[in-house]
């Protein structure tokens, strides 16, 4: 039975008379964080039980990031999360090996029980494929006539630079590296074997 003035559910209530089960439904009416059974057998009559079960601490998965990969490389393994005996699923994926289907980004889900409760647990993540790596011009006047030097960076970093720059990504412009005009390139070697060459004129 309803306690208006206690705003809960009064504690046991027998259904002699009533013995069918209208309603179930839990609700925490003790306080202890837990939830309880709720079973109503009419608009009177109301039985619930305690939740007895112990407590028990959860377990969270930890993920380390992927790498960028480049679309023409191998199957890449997703050994990336802890606990480690769990699925990883998303478009792409086949016995926890992402293939990039093209570029872009991927969200990937892993599945995985809970080593305390038992209980399926899942967490996301993107990985990236790409076909070129993206080069852009941070310092100097792109005007061919300029003498300052340009400054070229590129995404993801770790790449080798090749053409009229040097190995930062600078390309000198001086009467006496004239004449300076040319091909900037660009090119990273993926973890999965791929390779992706990015390339501007400069």
């Amino acid at each position: 039975m309803f306690d208006a003035q206690l705003d809960a559910f009064a504690p046991y209530l027998s259904w002699v008379s009533e013995p069918g089960i209208r309603l179930i439904r839990t609700a925490d009416l003790n306080g202890d964080g837990a939830q309880d059974l709720i079973l109503a057998h009419s608009d009177s009559i109301v039985t619930w039980f305690a939740n007895l079960l112990p407590a028990t601490n959860t377990s969270s998965i930890e993920l380390t990031p992927f790498d960028t990969l480049c679309v023409f490389g191998d199957p890449y393994p997703l050994e990336h999360a802890l606990p480690s005996d769990g699925t990883w699923s998303g478009e792409g994926v086949s016995l926890n090996f992402f293939t990039p289907s093209g570029p872009g980004d991927f969200e990937l889900t892993y599945v995985v029980s809970d080593p305390v409760s038992g209980c399926p647990m899942s967490a996301t993540q993107t990985i990236t494929a790409m076909m070129e790596p993206e080069i852009t011009l941070v310092s100097g006047d792109p005007d061919e006539c300029a003498l300052d030097p340009l400054q070229y960076t590129a995404s993801p970093s770790g790449g080798a630079w090749s053409g009229i720059t040097d190995a930062t990504g600078m390309v000198d412009r001086s009467c006496a590296a004239r004449p300076s005009s040319g091909e900037v390139t660009y090119s990273m070697d993926a973890v999965n074997g791929g390779n992706c060459l990015g390339a501007v004129i400069s």
